[in-house]
């Protein structure tokens, strides 16, 4: 009878011993990942999951140091594990998602997102973006639309990315006017987006909101410290479509004065000048066009010019 006592307590023994060790392993495999050393991390998650592999944060954690070295497959089988032992780990199950998505587990990854918002997670609405994102993948347009609605009425740090990310559908599907109202949330949220500024433009102006195009081009270029030429050019021909051909001439001169040989530019402001009337002086920039190979400058001056 006491030697199956003294058994019992040497088997105790050695469980809490085996327990203490896993937790010594794992606060070890912690520390390395938060000095950023996750081939260390791994070293001491791997023994922390030999000495207790009945513990889901341990592979949770395992997965999230195999994915800052890039290795997603190895990372998703942890994440797997994780979900497997804990299925109400939202993290988990974010996670899981994630790594389904970069290996193309599209539905995986939706299935897993969705438990990541029924369980909780730390990561907030991201979930939605990336289930979102997914379904875009699986071709379900409609039901992304949805997700990127929720975003937009939490009000949240996502807001930005949901209406950037909606306004790239609204453009796969050809709705550009929708695709510029997001854009226009998207720069009010980070007015120094100049890139964007600049794009809400170029779509202004193939939509013929020749207006909001002007707004927009001159408010990117006002953030560009030496625009380039081109830039002008292009505003200039926004200038002309609204009839402020002053302004035109303007920008195609600075275009002239950065680019001499710049036959469009020649041929551009004798367009705008002759618009205003001037013939004259339309002509001597169309004779300049014609001169740097411009073949519709050529026929400018057969029907205007003597």
């Amino acid at each position: 009878m006491r030697h199956a006592k003294n058994i019992t307590l040497s088997i105790c023994f050695l469980l809490i011993t085996n327990l203490l060790s896993a937790q010594s392993f794992f606060q070890r495999g912690i520390a390395s990942f938060n000095q950023n050393d996750f081939k260390q991390a791994i070293t001491w998650f791997n023994w922390a999951v030999k000495a207790d592999s009945t513990d889901a944060i341990r592979y949770y954690n395992r997965g999230n140091a195999w994915r800052n070295l890039d290795e997603n497959r190895k990372a998703h089988e942890d994440f797997q594990q994780a979900v497997i032992l804990d299925p109400t780990n939202g993290d988990a199950h974010f996670m899981l998602g994630l790594t389904a998505y970069f290996l193309g587990e599209y539905e995986l990854s939706v299935n897993a997102n969705s438990k990541a918002l029924s369980f909780g997670n730390s990561y907030g609405s991201q979930a939605l973006l990336n289930r979102a994102q997914t379904y875009i993948r699986l071709g379900k347009n409609h039901i992304a639309f949805e997700d990127f609605a929720s975003i937009i009425e939490l009000e949240d740090a996502n807001l930005k990315n949901a209406h950037f990310e909606r306004a790239q559908l609204y453009m796969r599907i050809n709705d550009k006017r929708s695709a510029l109202a997001d854009y226009k949330k998207v720069v009010e949220l980070n007015p120094k987006n100049t890139q964007l500024t600049w794009d809400i433009g170029r779509v202004s102006y193939e939509i013929e909101k020749y207006a909001d195009a002007l707004t927009y081009y001159s408010r990117a270029m006002d953030q560009i410290e030496k625009p380039e030429a081109q830039l002008y050019l292009i505003r200039g021909e926004v200038f002309e479509k609204l009839t402020h051909y002053e302004a035109a001439i303007e920008d195609y001169t600075r275009v002239i004065e950065m680019n001499p040989n710049w036959a469009q530019a020649h041929y551009a402001r004798g367009q705008a000048k002759a618009r205003m009337g001037d013939k004259e002086s339309a002509c001597i920039d169309w004779t300049k066009a014609s001169e740097l190979g411009h073949d519709e400058a050529k026929g400018a001056i057969v029907y205007n010019c003597k």
